[in-house]
């Protein structure tokens, strides 16, 4: 299934809804939605708590998979995630 411009906003909507002060957009969906099969986010900003009730969000409102990544942790693939997304909300 592609990955719709609704799928992105009503993820965006709902990592800001629970306290994301940044959202970054990056792996297949930035280069072609319309191919990608997932959702690719990395975002800062949630509590642990938060993060939970994000998830349970996505999961019940957004029509893709989407993967979430936690930019406070210092792993390469969050430096991967920042050096090649978009930033897509920035509080």
């Amino acid at each position: 299934m592609a990955v719709s411009k609704t799928a992105i906003a009503k993820s965006v909507e709902i990592l800001r809804r629970y306290g994301a002060t940044r959202v970054v957009l990056f792996g297949s969906a930035r280069i072609d939605p319309r191919q990608a099969r997932d959702l690719d986010l990395a975002y800062a900003g949630l509590s642990p708590r938060a993060f939970l009730q994000t998830v349970g969000q996505l999961l019940d409102e957004v029509e893709v998979e989407v993967d979430l990544l936690d930019l406070s942790e210092p792993t390469p693939f969050a430096r991967f995630a920042e050096e090649t997304g978009t930033v897509i909300y920035e509080q």
